[in-house]
């Protein structure tokens, strides 16, 4: 089994800079809003993720079936 966390990149800087996140080559990205996973999914496929807006187990779930795409 692939050890996804080796795969796992943060991005903390904010404003985020596009440029920056497309030279990574992501598969996926979490984003927090709608204005971030309109702007990020020119770059690859993004998922709202908000910790604000999702019990933890759901998050989780989320996360799951996210995985089960790749």
């Amino acid at each position: 089994m692939r050890n996804l966390i080796l795969d796992i990149h943060r991005v903390n800087n904010i404003p985020y800079q596009l440029e920056e996140i497309a030279e990574l080559h992501p598969e996926y990205i979490l984003v927090s809003n709608e204005q971030e996973c309109e702007e990020l999914s020119t770059v690859a496929s993004t998922m709202i993720f908000s910790q604000n807006d999702h019990k933890p187990m759901t998050l989780l779930a989320m996360l799951g079936d996210a995985w089960r795409c790749f």
